[in-house]
């Protein structure tokens, strides 16, 4: 026998609790219990409390917090010897740069966006200031976990 689905009752979610979500502005957006408690809050609130502190994106400096490339630098001594194939951060670049190594062992770099660093942990471009290049090669056995088989073998 299946579970029905619960309905609330319009007084139930005109009384239930409202839930916070983020929001860019820097104040908080209300959601849920059947009413606007954002227009009524921001109608008791002065507009100068209101004001984001955040500031995006965040201030750094280029080519001192961040690499500034626009395009991949030639002579960079990473190699896909001897590693699995995968997608590699190079501290060589600061991070900007990434390598692809493919099954074969070839090696395709490519260039993250300007304020942008390849994130060894997620294989992603990730903004500047949320990775830390120094430990990126001690992620780097993260790939181990691609190109398997359904049994997990490696290919």
């Amino acid at each position: 026998m299946r579970n029905k689905p619960q309905i609330k009752t319009e007084v139930e979610k005109r009384n239930s609790v409202p839930t916070v979500l983020p929001s860019l502005d820097g104040h908080e957006n209300f959601r849920g219990g059947g009413r606007d408690v954002e227009a009524e809050d921001s109608l008791s609130r002065p507009q100068e409390k209101r004001q984001a502190t955040f500031r995006f994106p965040p201030q750094g400096q280029a080519s001192v917090d961040y690499p500034t490339y626009s395009a991949v630098p030639s002579g960079l001594s990473f190699t896909c010897r001897e590693k699995t194939p995968g997608y590699y951060a190079d501290p060589q670049t600061q991070c900007q740069v990434w390598h692809w190594c493919d099954l074969n062992g070839r090696r395709y770099s490519f260039l993250c966006p300007n304020q942008t660093v390849f994130n060894q942990n997620y294989r992603v471009c990730d903004w500047w200031y949320n990775v830390d290049c120094q430990e990126a090669t001690q992620f780097y056995s993260i790939n181990n976990d691609l190109y398997r088989d359904l049994n997990g073998n490696a290919l």
